[in-house]
Order: C-alpha cells, then structure tokens, then sequence
C-alpha cells in the first residue's frame, strides 16, 4: 500500500495512489453490473456457447419450444456450402418445431465421408428449419463433395450451460472483493422414457477476459482462469438429487446464492451462472429448461 506524501521515485506508490483514487473512498462499489427478470416471461435454456444463452418463450405456460437434448436424426445428404458453412439435409422431415436453434452444438457422426463428422461449438448452428440444419465454423476448411448418411443430434448431459445470468466486473486493485449475489427459478422436463434420478447443479463461475489479437476489431474474450480447455474457476456451487418417475417428469428448482465474495486479483472478469446435469448411466436425461425468476449482480469493492 502507497504511503502519503508519495515519492516521485517510487512507482508502485504512484500506482497504488491512482487506483485508491479512481475507485472513490473505501466502501464504495467501485463497479456494479447486474441481470434481472422478474419471472413474468418464460424463456427456454437454448445449451449455447454463445449468446443468446436463452429463447424467450411466446407458447402456453410450462410448455417449453427450445429443445437441449435432440435425440439421432438421420440425414439424407451433406455439403458444404463455402469454406466454413455446412448443410444437413434430415432424411424425413421434421414434425412440430424446428429441432434446433441458432447457435446450438449440434454433433454429425456416421457419414460416408467422415469429414463431414464432428462437432460444432464456437459458432454452431446458423440455420434449421423442418428439412434442415446449417452450422458453421470459426475456421476454414477444404471443400469437398457431398456425402450421405449418418446422424445429427444434440447431447447436454455433464456439460456446463450458460445461462443468461452474467455481469463483468473490472478489479483494480490486489485487495478489492468482487460480492456476487444471484437467484435462479427453473423448470426441468425429464425423458418421456427415463425413470430414475439425476443430479442437476449450479455453478457461480469466474472467467478471465484477455485480449483477442485482433488488431482490426480488438475486443476481450473470456476464458478460464488457468489455461484454455480446463474448468472455470468455481465460486460457489449448489446441487439437487431429482426424482423421475411415470408421474412426474417435471421439476421446479429455485437457488440462491447470498453475497459470495471474490478475490480474483488485478483484471476484468466475467462472471456467469452456469448449470450442469449429470446422471450415472451415462444417458440422456433433461430434454428441456425454462426460466422464470431470476438475477444476478456483481459490486467491486475496496477495503
């Protein structure tokens, strides 16, 4: 910590000084950022790796349109349409709403061409209708001739889903707390053919932003806070044993969370609540989410 009066000469004095002064007396919320909805809407989960993190639902009550877990559909044909866009054609059309929706991490396996196989999470899908599906790619890739066969699905299970609860907090210095506060109100829509249990949990997790290298539209991302690829940084974390029987295959769930406080260190931070489902068996379990109630906020204060 700076003593007073500074010396010229010393430059973390004059650092810490300058940021004392910026984030106004002690106490004060240096920064707030916030999401509410006060539950009169519904809104769909849509498992996005992106935003929009949720759907707002227009349908009767309790009746959700977004679907987070589509069953194998087979495909007639497969193409690529340029460099990084790709069309699946189903084999039979689709009944009732379009299975997926933009931005969904939709997975092609069985192929004839396997190059046609994988994945899609960054971008996802862009398109789908009832005879359709189009996703892209950050990347570019050969084309290459169509192919047929094979599948596309979309599988959540023991995977973290975003909702869209998040607020970004900047820390300027090592001894501000960043206090979280959130509440969530979800109703979960079992397998029509699953009996037994599940866990479903929520996360307040932490990401770090760092720059994008993109000299022309500069811009951070967010990732985790060690090294791409491993887990955020968990604040705090809740988690429910669900019961699924012939009778009742529907769950309503509120979590609270109370003045969680971070000390995440000197950055710019995205905070996020996030939700998982993890069953055993390994299967497929929550085919649906809807959103009522729900908020979430971050204050940076110093001491």
């Amino acid at each position: 910590m700076a003593n007073f009066t500074i010396d010229l000469n010393d430059s973390e004095g004059l650092t810490d000084a300058v940021n004392s002064l910026l984030s106004g007396p002690s106490g004060l919320g240096q920064g707030f950022d916030s999401f509410n909805s006060n539950g009169l809407s519904q809104f769909d989960l849509t498992s996005n790796f992106r935003r929009p993190y949720t759907q707002l639902n227009f349908g009767d009550a309790h009746v959700p349109r977004v679907n987070i877990y589509v069953a194998p559909i087979a495909l007639s044909t497969s193409e690529m349409l340029d460099q990084q866009t790709w069309k699946y054609t189903f084999a039979v059309p689709q009944v009732g709403d379009t299975p997926f929706v933009p931005g969904q991490n939709i997975r092609i396996s069985g192929v004839a061409n396997d190059y046609y196989d994988g994945r899609f999470s960054v971008i996802g899908v862009v398109e789908c209708t009832n005879e359709y599906v189009i996703a892209r790619t950050p990347g570019l890739f050969d084309l290459v001739s169509p192919s047929t066969g094979g599948t596309v699905e979309l599988e959540n299970m023991e995977r973290l889903l975003s909702t869209d609860c998040v607020a970004r907090a900047t820390v300027s210095g090592s001894q501000q707390s960043v206090i979280i506060s959130s509440q969530l109100n979800i109703e979960l829509f079992a397998d029509p053919d699953y009996t037994g249990s599940y866990y479903y949990k929520v996360y307040i997790n932490r990401y770090r932003a760092v720059s994008n290298n993109d000299v022309t539209n500069p811009d951070f991302v967010f990732v985790e806070d060690d090294e791409p690829g491993r887990p955020p940084f968990t604040l705090a974390y809740q988690e429910y044993l669900i019961p699924v029987t012939s009778t009742s295959r529907t769950h309503e769930q509120e979590t609270i969370f109370t003045s969680i406080i971070d000390q995440p260190g000197v950055g710019y931070y995205q905070y996020f609540l996030e939700v998982e489902f993890v069953d055993n068996s390994g299967g497929n379990i929550v085919t649906n989410a809807i959103l009522t109630q729900r908020s979430f906020s971050a204050t940076v204060f110093k001491p």
